[in-house]
């Protein structure tokens, strides 16, 4: 029987192809009493993922209900369980693009209300709350999709001048290291744009 305070481990499965498979592992940790909890939220989440989204998605929204569930006290206590899928779903949707067409896989956010049986004001409302209780935002590596796969498509003159400033400060790159994350995994300047570059 689990004492109250105590934390477990649990897994979290992440896989390339939908449906979801669980053939990678991450070990997250929750609160004994939380169990239950998190257990209902993630099957309601899997089934989301397996429908609209893929693995790499559902990795980041688990490990945003693992990270309310270990809060003391945490929020998920409160309020309807499908309120906060909704609300997860929708925070780390947002922060990844989720409602951009261009981007695959994609979804509006009213798909996500009805997918919920919630209302928008709901949904809207929790999302919300998530973003706020996990500092969730756009380019945070943390709440973000790997590759800067969900960087919204530009428009072409900005894209230029985005290449232009990146070719501009290359040679920066070989003296400052927060700048080296683009190249040491691989991105080419002109494929992946920093904020930086859309910034200027």
């Amino acid at each position: 029987m689990a004492v109250q305070g105590e934390e477990v481990s649990m897994t979290i499965g992440v896989a390339c192809d939908a449906p979801v498979a669980r053939s990678q592992e991450r070990q997250e940790r929750v609160p004994a009493a939380m169990q239950t909890k998190v257990d209902f939220l993630m099957q309601s989440i899997d089934g989301f993922c397996d429908r609209h989204l893929n693995a790499e998605y559902r990795q980041l929204m688990l490990a945003a209900v693992c990270a309310l569930a270990r809060k003391r006290p945490s929020p998920l206590l409160g309020g309807r369980e499908t309120s906060w899928c909704a609300g997860i779903v929708h925070a780390i949707g947002m922060a990844n693009f989720l409602f951009d067409k261009t981007q695959t896989p994609h979804c509006r956010a009213p798909e996500i209300y009805a997918a919920f049986d919630v209302s928008a004001q709901t949904g809207q409302a929790h999302s919300k709350k998530v973003r706020d209780l996990l500092k969730i935002s756009a380019f945070d590596p943390k709440w973000t999709l790997p590759c800067g796969a969900t960087m919204p498509r530009i428009h072409e003159p900005l894209r230029k001048a985005a290449k232009k400033l990146c070719d501009t400060v290359q040679w920066l790159i070989l003296i400052d290291q927060p700048m080296q994350v683009g190249v040491s995994q691989g991105y080419s300047c002109e494929n992946r744009v920093t904020p930086l570059a859309l910034a200027a």
